[in-house]
């Protein structure tokens, strides 16, 4: 039962905690009792009065709690008491991290006083983190002591009425810490926004100097925030944590265009899926597919990195996938490995791969997409029909793709150039074999390029290669 012991808040951690949050839940309220509008830092900090609150933090009580409460019905009550604190803290915690957010999403410019306002609340924050935490090992120990022995001042009846009441209190707290950490991340996911926003609404050079040098502070400040908040949920979380970061790393990764966020990410999200077991582990796998393949989109859609870190990132997508029967993501991720090939010029590589995703998805978009692509390349659609099959292709994924994706793009590139070279096909249909070279020539006049000219006479509508 020692060990059960070691590691557990007392009640002044508990009553510290409480004072800690009464403290800047007063201040909060005060601040936020009309709607949301800009953050002053100074006057904020000025009126929390942080020595006052550390010494609010240092005010409590030494009484134990441990789960060998469950021997007593006293020491259970007090074990429910703590949790309850606990659930308060949390509850008081996300109201202000709420607060913070409706006013950063009404003006994305009070970023660097959130992440002021985010770090003075780092105590609460941990502070909650560590209580739920505790709350569901003093919960699991008793329910595990219980199983193991009734304590004497239970009938048999209220055995198992009291294990499912600490199974469900033990499942409610920890769905939520999970929210808290959903939450905390949602945060800092709006200030990282919020960051890109302020530099693309710099106008004058003078302000974008002065900008960029605030933007720095501020990003070193959000960086140290983010490192903190991470830490708190790796030490306080359970085993579902890992991913929550990975998940949340990703979404950096994809606003910073950083490297070193997108490994750390995956790192994170890796060793999530191996410590999930069941239905957990297959979420966080699913999880983590998706975020490797909207990695290496970015990666593939950089200049200045070498692709073969996006294309190992496909492959190993598309072979995880198949290892835990993703059926949905394999065509998915095969369609994607596809388009990226041909976006290299592997057109050969990028046909047979695309078609496989086909096999298990014969409307997926991405793939039928590269497989026109890579047959006009490949100048396999060398007649009318087969230019003229592409064409519906391509015009029943008019409504696939977003109008500013690159996959719309390519499209409406390719269903322009068929309708033009179809047409010449038309022509040649009708007039060459009787000898209609003025119909083919003046078809083909609209190429002002002379060598899309000759081409078009030549070929007589075969869409070149």
């Amino acid at each position: 039962m020692a060990s059960c012991e070691r590691g557990f808040l007392t009640s002044s951690k508990i009553y510290t905690g409480v004072a800690g949050l009464i403290a800047v839940h007063t201040v909060l309220n005060m601040y936020y009792s009309s709607p949301p509008g800009p953050l002053d830092s100074t006057g904020f900090n000025s009126a929390l009065n942080l020595a006052a609150l550390s010494t609010a933090l240092e005010e409590g009580s030494n009484t134990d709690i441990s789960c060998d409460a469950a021997s007593s019905k006293d020491g259970y009550m007090k074990v429910l008491s703590y949790v309850a604190l606990s659930e308060q803290l949390l509850d008081g915690m996300q109201a202000h991290i709420s607060d913070i957010a409706n006013v950063l999403s009404s003006d994305h410019t009070q970023m660097r006083q959130s992440i002021a306002i985010m770090s003075s609340l780092e105590d609460s924050i941990s502070q909650s983190l560590e209580g739920t935490s505790s709350s569901v090992k003093l919960l699991t120990c008793i329910q595990d002591s219980l199983l193991r022995d009734s304590p004497n001042w239970l009938d048999e009846s209220g055995d198992s009425k009291l294990l499912e009441e600490l199974q469900e209190k033990i499942r409610s707290v920890r769905d939520a810490q999970r929210h808290a950490h959903d939450q905390l991340f949602s945060l800092l996911i709006d200030v990282w926004r919020a960051f890109i926003q302020v530099k693309h609404d710099t106008q004058s050079k003078l302000a974008e100097t002065l900008e960029d040098s605030l933007n720095i502070l501020a990003v070193e400040d959000l960086r140290i925030l983010q490192d903190n908040v991470i830490s708190a949920v790796r030490q306080h979380g359970d085993t579902s944590s890992p991913c929550q970061i990975g998940g949340y790393m990703s979404e950096v990764a994809t606003i910073t265009l950083s490297l070193a966020d997108l490994m750390t990410a995956e790192k994170y999200l890796l060793e999530g899926e191996q410590r999930l077991t069941s239905q957990e582990q297959l979420k966080c796998a699913k999880a983590r597919l998706h975020s490797i393949v909207r990695h290496a989109d970015l990666l593939a859609a950089q200049t200045d990195i070498d692709v073969s870190a996006a294309e190992s990132r496909y492959r190993g997508a598309v072979l995880t996938a198949k290892k835990y029967a993703f059926e949905e993501e394999i065509a998915k991720f095969q369609a994607k490995y596809a388009f990226f090939l041909t976006d290299q010029g592997r057109y050969d590589e990028a046909l047979p791969i695309a078609k496989q995703s086909l096999n298990i998805d014969s409307r997926e978009p991405v793939a039928r997409l590269a497989i026109v692509r890579a047959q006009q390349q490949n100048g396999q659609l060398d007649a009318p029909a087969k230019i003229r099959a592409a064409k519906d292709t391509l015009a029943s994924l008019s409504d696939n793709f977003s109008p500013s994706s690159v996959e719309e793009g390519l499209r409406s590139e390719l269903f322009s150039s068929f309708d033009s070279w179809g047409k010449v096909a038309e022509v040649q249909d009708q007039h060459w074999s009787a000898g209609g070279i003025v119909a083919i020539g003046r078809q083909c006049m609209q190429y002002t390029d002379v060598a899309h000219f000759l081409l078009c006479f030549i070929c007589g509508g075969t869409l070149p290669g």
